[in-house]
């Protein structure tokens, strides 16, 4: 009788496990939509399963990349290196930062055409270079939708910022930051930036979900409130949180107003050098 009466308790909480994962399946594949329809990228089942790795870190193209940079010669490696730390300062232009990224393609090309080169290559291993190409497919999908990966080295590896500019969409006028940072032993600060500028000025919201990384941010407000007013942008609110469930209603705006790209770039650029000080001298 006492093993009767557990069963149905059982099933319970095999039922809200499994609910549970339908529910985080189903937002992940939302905000996947979500990110696409803003970029203007056609929802494929692709294309929605390869932002759903972006989105979630479960894929990274750029530290893979990065984990395989040795592969270079010492020489070929250093200009990797600086192809790569070049992209935030070509971030004054769409033009410009085609042409950074079509560099820094082309030395991540040449790091995958090494692993593929190597002796002893496994299924795994084909696996994985597989996902690699897939990757940068879609990269260069990205870029023509004005969505970047800006690579930033830190200390124990890489950090990944997917950069995206909102522009020409019914949600315009938007630069969008995602990135997740690693902060103690097998732990991972996640960090959203969204901005909006219109003509009545700038208004945004930083998120992180790791109160030290999220005080950081926060500490160096001034920083960013000052930067932004050089590049001659009117900061009507910047809000910093750790609860991610306020982001709709904190930047909620009914006004579609089409903004230069130029200014685009400027607060994106404003934005991922902000970032960048931040996490390298606090985090």
């Amino acid at each position: 009788m006492e093993k009767q009466s557990g069963k149905p308790e059982l099933e319970k909480a095999l039922y809200d496990k499994l609910a549970q994962e339908l529910r985080d399946t189903v937002e992940s594949q939302s905000e996947a939509v979500r990110y696409l329809e803003q970029i203007q990228l056609e929802d494929t089942l692709v294309n929605v399963r390869a932002v759903e790795r972006i989105l979630s870190g479960g894929f990274d193209l750029q530290k893979e990349i990065y984990k395989k940079k040795d592969l270079l010669s010492e020489e070929e490696k250093q200009a990797y290196l600086e192809e790569m730390e070049s992209l935030p300062e070509a971030l004054d232009s769409e033009k410009e930062m085609e042409m950074a990224c079509s560099r820094l393609e082309e030395r991540m090309e040449q790091i995958l055409d090494r692993a593929y080169e190597q002796p002893k290559v496994t299924s795994l291993n084909l696996e994985e270079l597989k996902q690699i190409s897939q990757g940068m497919v879609l990269r260069s999908q990205l870029v023509r939708r004005h969505c970047y990966d800006i690579p930033m080295q830190m200390e124990d590896g890489v950090v990944t910022m997917n950069v995206t500019l909102v522009q020409g969409a019914s949600d315009s006028g938007k630069v969008c930051i995602e990135l997740s940072v690693p902060v103690r032993s097998e732990t991972e600060a996640r960090i959203s930036m969204e901005f909006r500028t219109q003509k009545n000025g700038v208004k945004g919201l930083i998120l992180c979900d790791d109160r030290e990384t999220y005080q950081s941010l926060q500490q160096d407000k001034k920083v960013l409130e000052e930067k932004l007013e050089e590049k001659d942008f009117n900061i009507k609110n910047i809000s910093y949180g750790m609860d991610y469930r306020s982001r709709e209603q904190a930047l909620a705006d009914n006004t579609q107003q089409e903004v230069p790209t130029a200014r685009l770039y400027q607060l994106a650029k404003t934005m991922v050098q902000y970032t960048i000080r931040t996490l390298r001298e606090k985090v």
